[in-house]
Parts: structure tokens; C-alpha cells; sequence
């Protein structure tokens, strides 16, 4: 299914000889990687690809990263036009440019890979202190991330929206019967995350300068590159300015979700981030919060309800019994997080 999806982006891509021209790179063979295409060039490999933001958005990653490289270089770098911008708009999409850099994804089963890349976001974020006020100075757009108030509101609400319509469906089909059984359910989920984040430390939080830092959002771990024991980071699409515990709970979740929620592997990120750059007692109580919302659940309730991606119904069935089968091991994390965390 993704190939396909894939296949179709790529065939978006305009890859015109006067795209090539506008671009200002002597192109010597072109192929396909994903949603990317990899630019065989005089001056080495380039990563060419298309983007759904604007220069705002392109802006902001450039200047974030060029803050970060100060003092922490193992990130992807966008590469300048020949009109001297960071990006190029050809009939109406965005482009960017990055060097290509050279690696095997990390491995969500290997503990060397868990402990260093751990290790490698903490020395990102560590990085991007001061970069909130640096942006401002310079009179640049700031990205910042959600509100978990506002957010944990509208996803509440989204649900008993959604819960709506599917029961004044005549018709149920079996994903409409599986989200009336257990929507009740991950609505109190999120209730208690709202009261808990009532009573957390939160609210100071978000303006604490010395806990904000440049997150990327999506630590899957394809989006690590290792070679000779030095991690790189790459597409920091999602990326915003918030707090680092927000980030680290995204670690976490997505190197823990497909083994059963494995409470000595989250200790683990943990331990090994904390090394880097300490975590106070206030952003573990805030990871446990994060965790404890159904964002796997919700995340293909949206999709499929809005129709957010073009996927066959019986790929969102499967996914969503999946993630159904696999929150039995997040209930269990949830009570083993306060005696080992």
C-alpha cells in the first residue's frame, strides 16, 4: 500500500528540464527513494524534495538548524538555489535541496542504537537552548507547538463528534462498530488527561526557557542515519519550538509501541537522554501525561473519519485493530511507569 502511495508522489514531482535549469544544480542521473528523489550531481548525491509549506515553514527549519550547527552539527542542512533561497517555488510547490547523507536507520531493536540516538536528541535540544528568543531577536517566524490543553480538548471533543454521526449510520461497517464499542472509553482516557495536566506543572512550564527547545515530532527511526557510531537527524518537517519532554515522550512512544510497550526500554531513552541533558522531576510526571493519552487510537479514528489519507478501508481496518490489540500493553506501561520511572 505505501509503495503505491508513494509512487504517486513522486509522479507529482516535476521534473522538467526547466525545473533542473531553475534550480541551478548540473543533474547527472535522477532515482526515486520514497517521497524523494536523490540528485546525481557534479558537486555529489542531493536529496531533492517537494514539501506541503510554505518559506515560513522552510525558513524556520533553516534557521533553527544553522542555530543548532553551532554546537551540534549531525543534522540534515537545506542547500541554497541559484536564486540564493533555501527553497524554490515552481508552479506553485516548494522545493528544497539537502547534501545527501550516507547511513543505516536505526534500529529500534538494538540497544546501541536506542542509547545513542537517545543520547543524540538530548544533544539536540541541548543545542537549541536560547533559540526562541534568537528567532525573535531577528524579528523571524516562531513555530510553536501545541497547546496539550487546547489539543486534549479538541480531540475530545473531535470523538464525541464523530460519535455523532457513526451512530446515525444506518449502516455500521465493522471499523464503525469497533469505534462505537470502545469510544466511551478513550473519551475518559482523555478526561483524565485533562485533569491530570490540570494539576501538573504545565502551565509554568511553557514559558520556562530552560525546558524549550527545538522538537522535531517524528523520531520514528528511520529518521536516524548512523555510520561509524555518529547520528544524524534528518527531515524536521514537523518541527517546532516546545517543551523537550514533548519530543522525548514521542522517542519513547515510537520505539516502544511494537514491543508491547516495553517499560525497561522507555527507562532506558530515559537514562540515556538524561545523561546527556537532565530531565526534572516535573517533565516525567508530563511524559507520563503524554503517554497516557490514546494518541495511536485517536490518530487513525481522525484519519479515517476525515478521510486524511488515501488508504483502503481494509488497511485502516487492520491498522486499527492493531492499535487496539497493542493499547493493552500501553495500560500495563502506565502502571509500571511511577514504580520504575
Amino acid at each position: 500500500m505505501s509503495r503505491y502511495l508513494e509512487k504517486d508522489f513522486l509522479c507529482s514531482y516535476d521534473l522538467s528540464i526547466g525545473f533542473f535549469n531553475n534550480i541551478g544544480v548540473k543533474v547527472k542521473d535522477v532515482q526515486p527513494l520514497r517521497k524523494v528523489f536523490i540528485l546525481k550531481t557534479e558537486e555529489g548525491d542531493k536529496i531533492l524534495k517537494k514539501v506541503d509549506y510554505d518559506q515560513n515553514k522552510i525558513n524556520f527549519i533553516e534557521k533553527s538548524l544553522k542555530y543548532i550547527n553551532k554546537t551540534y552539527p549531525n543534522t540534515m542542512r537545506l542547500n541554497k538555489f541559484s536564486n540564493e533561497e533555501n527553497y524554490i517555488k515552481w508552479k506553485d510547490e516548494f522545493y528544497i535541496v539537502m547534501d545527501k547523507i550516507t547511513g543505516i536507520e536505526a534500529s529500534c531493536t538494538n540497544p546501541i542504537d536506542l542509547e545513542i540516538c537517545a543520547k543524540s536528541i538530548a544533544k539536540l535540544h541541548k543545542a537549541s537552548k536560547g533559540l526562541k528568543n534568537s528567532l525573535e531577536k531577528e524579528n523571524s517566524m516562531v513555530i510553536m507547538g501545541e497547546d496539550l490543553v487546547k489539543s486534549y480538548s479538541e480531540a475530545r471533543e473531535d470523538l464525541l463528534e464523530i460519535k455523532k454521526f457513526v451512530c446515525s449510520y444506518k449502516y455500521k461497517n465493522e471499523f464503525d462498530s469497533l469505534f462505537i464499542e470502545n469510544v466511551d472509553r478513550y473519551v475518559k482516557e482523555i478526561e483524565e488527561c485533562e485533569r491530570l495536566l490540570s494539576k501538573s506543572n504545565y502551565n509554568n512550564m511553557k514559558d520556562d526557557e530552560d525546558i524549550l527547545a527545538l522538537c522535531h515530532n517524528d523520531l520514528a527511526h528511520h529518521n536516524f542515519l548512523i555510520e561509524n557510531g555518529e547520528v544524524n537527524i534528518i527531515d524536521f518537517d514537523y518541527s517546532s519550538i516546545n517543551l523537550r519532554c514533548v519530543d522525548l515522550s514521542d522517542l519513547i512512544l515510537k520505539w516502544i509501541k511494537n514491543s508491547a510497550f516495553d517499560i525497561d526500554k522507555a527507562k532506558f531513552i530515559i537514562d540515556s537522554y538524561d545523561e546527556v541533558n537532565p530531565i526534572r522531576k516535573d517533565e516525567l510526571e508530563l511524559i507520563k501525561i503524554l503517554l497516557a493519552f490514546p494518541r495511536d487510537i485517536y490518530s487513525i479514528i481522525r484519519v479515517y473519519y476525515h478521510k486524511e489519507k488515501s488508504w483502503e478501508y481494509e488497511s485502516y481496518l487492520n491498522k486499527f485493530k492493531v492499535k487496539l490489540e497493542n493499547d493493552i500493553y500501553r495500560k500495563s506501561f502506565l502502571k509500571e511507569y511511577n514504580e520504575k520511572i
